[in-house]
């Protein structure tokens, strides 16, 4: 019964952290895209990842890096209809990953290096014969964990476009009525 409620409270975590759909008007999606990874769903079923390159009122236009799915475009720049859009997320990178694989992997690796070289210590070997395989250890398992937590360092945003305001023309000014002067005559 304890271990389901820790694997419910684990499973629950990520939901708490969860962004509001960001909202943006449809002309303003390249410059919110900027630098950063756009995810299409499309009503053919395929889902494509790529750089946001620009849109007109009808379509938009992609720089597809990778594509899955039936009827996926092949890499390269495209441009699509707007009303194929069944899905849009916005994929961010954070830091946090790659700092806690970091932490992760130089603790794991100060550990294998001390295990290795305490056992080394103990037996009365030198530990200069020990230095590089240990060495090598403790970078490999600290790069590993740092490419490990940037795998997981992604956050997609879910991006809603806010339905086109129809543009208010300015009502023109009614003409203020001649002003009348004392004096003048036909007063």
């Amino acid at each position: 019964m304890a271990m389901r409620m820790i694997t419910l409270f684990l499973a629950a975590v990520p939901l708490l952290h969860a962004a509001p759909p960001m909202q943006i008007e449809w002309e303003m999606t390249p410059a919110a895209f900027g630098g950063r990874k756009a995810i299409v769903k499309l009503d053919t079923g395929a889902r494509i990842e790529g750089n946001w390159l620009g849109v007109t009122p009808a379509t938009f236009t992609i720089d597809v890096e990778r594509a899955r799915g039936k009827n996926s475009p092949p890499r390269g720049v495209h441009t699509l209809d707007r009303s194929a859009i069944v899905e849009l997320r916005l994929q961010e990178r954070r830091i946090r990953g790659r700092v806690w694989g970091t932490v992760f992997g130089f603790v794991a690796g100060s550990s294998a290096l001390s295990a290795i070289h305490g056992r080394s210590w103990e037996q009365g070997r030198s530990l200069e014969k020990k230095a590089g395989p240990a060495l090598g250890v403790f970078y490999g398992v600290l790069v590993a964990s740092y490419v490990a937590g940037r795998a997981f360092d992604k956050a997609t945003r879910e991006v809603h476009i806010k339905p086109a305001s129809p543009k208010v023309l300015p009502v023109p000014a009614e003409p203020a009525p001649p002003e009348e002067t004392e004096g003048e005559p036909g007063s």
